[in-house]
């Protein structure tokens, strides 16, 4: 059973998540060490009312919950990324410039 500051964290892991989902969709993906940097180094903060113990288990297990998080954002970079080069691939074969699609940002 969890307690309620691991599901505090659980759900702060969650929102970084997301968060980073929506980061590297865009154009910005190939940053992921960037990233990845930013979080962990956000991760360490100072918590009032916490003794020295209490605040380094906290960030400890802190960064153990963000580990598998960033790691499939490490792996959703790497899909996206070989898509646009399989597609800039595909392209290049057909000598045809990808047309936007409706939808997209290019031509929102």
């Amino acid at each position: 059973m969890l307690t309620a500051d691991e599901v505090t964290i659980a759900a702060l892991a969650n929102m970084v998540r997301l968060l980073c989902a929506e980061l590297v969709a865009g154009q910005h993906r190939d940053d992921i060490n960037l990233l990845e940097s930013a979080v962990r180094s956000k991760l360490n903060v100072a918590v009032n009312d916490a003794t020295p113990e209490i605040l380094a288990a906290g960030l400890k297990r802190a960064h153990e919950i963000m580990t598998p998080v960033l790691l499939n954002v490490r792996a959703q970079v790497t899909a996206g990324l070989e898509n646009d080069a399989n597609r800039a691939a595909h392209n290049a074969g057909n000598n045809a410039a990808e047309l936007p699609v409706k939808g997209s940002r290019a031509i929102n």
